[in-house]
Formats: C-alpha cells, structure tokens, sequence
C-alpha cells in the first residue's frame, strides 16, 4: 500500500535510493494553497516514500539491501519536508499551468549527488511570490529527529547558481539540470532562463561551482543490447554497487538510467555516483537492462562485474552471450596529490641515504689514516 500525498498539484515523480539502503525510493515534490492570480504554489512539500527504511529510535543497525534479484515485499512510509523559508521569506515551487502554456514543466525537482557523499540530493527552482525565482540545492543530510529513513533537506542557496551575466540577467531560472558535462566525476548544472514578458524566449546557461571537494566517484552507461558499434544508451536500465566507505562500513548504491524521456525531464544518459573521500575498490557492480527471469536458461540480461577502481566512467554492453566493460579512469586531484607526496617521499629518502653514505665513507678514510699512523712502515 502506497500512502496518500494530498495536494493540489503534484509534479513529476523521481526514484532514487534517498537513503543509501539499496532500495528505490519515491520522491514527490507537492503544491498547495495555489494563488489564482500569480499561479504560485503558497504550501510547498518534498513527500518521500521510503521503501523499507530504517528508523532513528531502533537501535538494531539498518539493512542494505543486495539487489540479488530475490523478492522483497515493498512497505512504504512516508516523509515530508516542508522548510522552504529563506531570510524570512517563503519561497515555494514553480506551479505548472500547461492548458496556458504549451512549456510548462510538471519536473519540480532532478536528482543528482552535487556533493559526492553518496546519497542522492535534490535541485530544483524555487519562487518568491512570483517575484523572484532562484536555483536552490537541497542537500540531503542526516537528521536523527527524523525518525523515519533519518534523513532530510538542507536548502541551499548558492550565488554561482544566478543568472548575473549580461546576457541572461534579463531571464529568470525557470529549470536547472544537473550534469557532468566537464567529466571530471563532479555535478555541473544547466540553467535554462525564460524572459517573463516573453514565455517563449529561453536562454540556456552552463555554471560550474568552484568550491567543489575532490571526492572519488563511479560513472556508469549501460549501452543497448547488441550495440556494439553504438553509443546508444538503455533506457531503465538499472545499476548497482557495492563497496566498503571511510568509516569501514558497507556502502551501497542503486539508481535507474533515463527514467523519463518527457519534455524538460532533462537527464543526463549516464548514471554518476559519488564515493566520499574513500578510495577503496569496488567490490563489484552489477548491471541489468530488463527485469526477466528465464528458468533453466542462460540470460545475459544481467550481469555482475568485480573488483573496480574509483574515479572511472564504465560503459557497460550487453552482447550476444556475454557482457563487454570499458573502463576510462579519469585522475583527480588526490591521485596528483599523492603521487606529489610519494615523490617528495622517495626523496628525502634518496637525500637521507646519500648524507648516510657520505658519512659513512668519510668514516672509513678516518679509519684508515688512524691504522696508518699506527702501522711501523721502518720495521716492516
């Protein structure tokens, strides 16, 4: 059973694992209390519905689940968040109103993990009264007062995320779409601008924060079946990994490619985890681009790859009877920063040997000129 979301208008729903458990999630961006004449939302929610999530007041540890293809009953429970004020104003979601306008988006909220902790975050535009709009990230944070998932939403609002050019100051941020155009592992994000006096004029703004923390990361492609000789990505393919975090815990990931194809759904092709600050190994991954389940036959629609290094785009391919990996490892800063450090170790060791061999040489010669001095040459 599903619980109720009651609200006016709903946007597009998301699925994302929210809490790390390995299980999808849904997420729900929600508007109520619709002013009439400025179409702006006056309530607006997050509603997330955990799948089997933990709870803060047990003190058993949570679960993960292995998406090992066994069955699982679904038992959802729901999560709200309503805390949209900044400096003491109520900012709320963008309400759609597509019998008037042919370009509006029901795509409240993308998803993405713009801090590369390893859970999943939300983006989205935010109104002031239909007088301001403002890209807002909302962090997904511990929050052990939450006793449902122990999770919720630090609203952030960045000042590299407004359109303060010359060219888009006259535009309003009407969506935002988080990306790794740059392919370094991090989120850099799309804002699409719309003139208010003109619904039809767009612009379309590339920003990169620069205060991002170098963190490992994995991204994953699943190609189409029997496309070798093509780039082509699988829609709804799924993909999932396991491998050990910071603190030594396990760490596990599960996302979904392309779920949506509809207008302004803007997702990327591509599915980018973030691993923290930890460079273990992958233990493995697993892939799959359709749910079927083919007794006493062979199936490539699944498949499990093992021991992979961070910091690498993967393309998987399903084949004929097999599965082909391309792996690109990508260097990021930690990587320079400690070969950096492995060179200045390497040598001070050089330099310690050298002074250690001098010492010792001059040593020797001391030796020698004080066995000379005593040896009887007249005798000899």
């Amino acid at each position: 059973v599903i619980p109720a979301v009651i609200a006016d208008k709903y946007g597009a729903p998301l699925m994302q694992d929210m809490d790390g458990n390995g299980k999808m999630d849904i997420v729900i961006p929600s508007c109520s209390g619709i002013d009439k004449n400025t179409n702006t939302c006056g309530e607006s929610k997050i509603v997330i519905l955990y799948n089997g999530p933990c709870h803060t007041n047990t003190a058993e540890e949570c679960p993960l689940h292995m998406n090992n293809c066994e069955e699982f009953e679904l038992k959802f429970e729901k999560f709200e968040f309503n805390k949209f004020e900044h400096n003491n104003m109520k900012y709320g979601f963008l309400s759609y109103d597509m019998k008037k306008d042919i370009y509006d988006s029901k795509f409240m909220l993308r998803a993405a993990d713009v801090d590369s902790d390893g859970l999943i975050d939300l983006v989205g535009i935010l109104n002031y009264q239909n007088s301001h709009q403002q890209s807002v990230i909302f962090t997904n944070i511990e929050d052990t007062s939450e006793n449902i998932g122990g999770r919720s939403f630090n609203p952030t609002w960045r000042d590299d995320l407004v359109l303060n050019s010359d060219q888009t100051a006259t535009y309003e941020p009407y969506a935002v779409a988080p990306v790794d155009a740059l392919g370094k592992g991090t989120v850099q994000f799309f804002i699409i601008g719309r003139k208010p006096n003109d619904p039809k004029d767009f612009s379309l703004t590339f920003l990169a924060p620069k205060d991002m923390l170098d963190m490992f990361w994995l991204k994953v492609s699943v190609l189409c079946y029997k496309c070798e000789n093509s780039s082509t990505t699988t829609i709804g393919a799924n993909f999932f990994y396991f491998t050990t975090g910071l603190t030594g815990k396990d760490q596990v990931g599960y996302m979904s490619q392309s779920t949506s194809l509809t207008s302004f759904s803007l997702q990327a092709p591509y599915m980018l985890f973030g691993l923290g600050q930890q460079a273990n190994y992958i233990e493995y991954i697993r892939v799959a681009y359709r749910n079927t389940n083919i007794s006493q036959q062979k199936t490539v629609d699944k498949y499990q790859f093992d021991q992979l290094v961070p910091n690498a785009q993967v393309f998987a391919i399903p084949l004929e009877s097999m599965w082909r990996l391309v792996l690109m490892i990508v260097p990021g800063k930690t990587m320079w920063q400690t070969l950096l450090v492995l060179g200045i170790c390497c040598l001070v060791c050089i330099i310690i040997i050298l002074i250690l061999h001098i010492k010792e040489k001059k040593e020797d010669e001391r030796e020698k000129r004080k066995f000379n001095a005593k040896f009887n040459f007249d005798a000899m």
